[in-house]
């Protein structure tokens, strides 16, 4: 058996996560590949590891094994694990990140979270200097394969491209070229939204590392930020999924998220 501890399996509107405490000498990355894996794996789209120091510090891996600085929907499952398990029982809690430390509220049975400010400067975005912006949003039209697609890029505790589409039937091949275009040093999340009415949107994410998933809580509050700012959608917007639906709200310069985590399994062997 991998020598990792026990894992736990959580979803944010179909979005999964397998979730571990931090033991010495894993391999998180490698671990994180081999449980992920829908095919030999657990299946997950993202592996979370919490570790207890000063606080309980929170790192994402996506499903191939590299890592990633935050996660919307993972932040509020890694709450509801700390819940869960009786590590935290705070109403208001406070987990670091390699994005910051997030606040963390607890709602009834779901988690809000104050996921902080957008950023839209190409330090953070990791655009390439050649890239020329329009506005502090790097909205510009980009033509591929015959279609015109409208780019809209901000950092929201990680690196998000915000994409307007007038329905989501979206090839694997137009999400993943976006994701790995050169001018994104570190490939970046897209994010294709559907506006329903000026209080409601659906939308779906091609993440880095993983492919399409089943929601994304950053990818939601980026979408919201930007329609905001284009006059496009108000402050406060239901994002629809599958599985459950997020609230989006934007107070002052700050977003803050609110959704469900469910627990699907806990504390189960993993044998390598």
């Amino acid at each position: 058996m991998y020598k990792c501890g026990e894992l736990s399996k959580y979803h944010g509107c179909g979005n999964d996560f397998i979730i571990v405490e931090y033991k010495e000498g894993v391999d998180y990355n490698d671990l994180a590949a081999k449980t992920c894996n829908r095919n030999v794996g657990i299946g997950a789209d993202t592996f979370i590891m919490i570790k207890k120091t000063d606080m309980f510090e929170v790192y994402f891996y996506n499903a191939d094994g590299t890592q990633a600085p935050m996660c919307g929907n993972g932040i509020r499952c890694a709450a509801a694990y700390l819940y869960d398990n009786d590590l935290m029982k705070d109403e208001v809690y406070e987990l670091r990140t390699l994005s910051g430390i997030r606040k963390v509220y607890r709602v009834g049975n779901e988690y809000l979270i104050n996921m902080g400010t957008p950023n839209f400067s190409k330090e953070a975005l990791s655009i390439e200097e050649s890239v020329t912006d329009t506005n502090e949003m790097y909205d510009f039209n980009y033509e591929y394969k015959g279609k015109v697609y409208n780019l809209n890029a901000v950092f929201m505790t990680t690196h998000h491209l915000v994409i307007p589409v007038d329905n989501l039937d979206i090839s694997d091949e137009v999400g993943n070229y976006f994701c790995t275009h050169p001018m994104f040093k570190k490939m970046i999340n897209v994010n294709f939204v559907q506006v329903i009415d000026e209080n409601t949107i659906k939308l779906r994410t091609y993440e880095r590392g993983c492919g399409w998933t089943g929601a994304c809580g950053s990818g939601s509050s980026s979408s919201v930020v930007i329609l905001n700012r284009k006059g496009i959608v108000n402050k406060e917007v239901k994002v629809l999924y599958k599985y459950g639906t997020l609230t989006i709200k934007l107070v002052d310069n700050e977003v803050f998220m609110q959704g469900p985590a469910v627990r699907i399994a806990n504390k189960i062997n993993f044998f390598d």
